[in-house]
């Protein structure tokens, strides 16, 4: 009776971190540094994204989304509601793990930089750290940046 008291907080620790809302909703990240946004052309800083650890895409991939079509079908493709966005003052960079074997991976979409007159979005991969779930997994990340008039490219970030 005493283990089996002792072990209700582990279960309520794995419960909480296990269930409930699956993606992130908008959340506000840090703004480009100082002088970038004249650089590139654009008025906004502020940033919106969403992330996850289980959406309907299996396969490593990632991809820019700069009109409201590409919009729909990412959010389509996660198998999720589309949240609403400006794509006329925004674009979107998605980055998609692909199935993983346990949870604890994360992708982070760095500010973009600004590289032989193009715009460069980058992505970061991080592996799980201490115990995660056993499960499959899908991580995904997908943020908006604003527009500019510069040519967008995306890549993985060095490790």
């Amino acid at each position: 009776m005493r283990t089996r008291l002792a072990l209700l907080p582990l279960l309520a620790l794995w419960i909480s971190a296990c269930g409930g809302d699956r993606t992130r909703g908008l959340a506000p990240l840090k703004p480009l540094e100082e002088n970038l946004p004249d650089q590139i052309g654009v008025k906004e800083r502020s940033f919106m994204e969403w992330k996850g650890q289980f959406c309907a895409v299996n396969e490593p991939s990632h991809r820019l989304i700069m009109d409201q079509n590409q919009w729909n079908a990412l959010w389509r493709e996660l198998g999720q509601e589309t949240p609403a966005a400006d794509l006329a003052e925004n674009f979107g960079a998605a980055v998609f793990l692909g199935t993983r074997s346990t949870g604890g991976y994360s992708v982070k979409l760095l500010d973009p930089a600004l590289e032989d007159g193009r715009l460069v979005v980058r992505y970061k991969v991080s592996p799980p750290r201490g115990l995660s779930i056993q499960a499959l997994t899908q991580p995904y990340a997908v943020r908006l940046f604003p527009r500019s008039p510069l040519e967008v490219r995306m890549e993985a970030a060095a490790p």
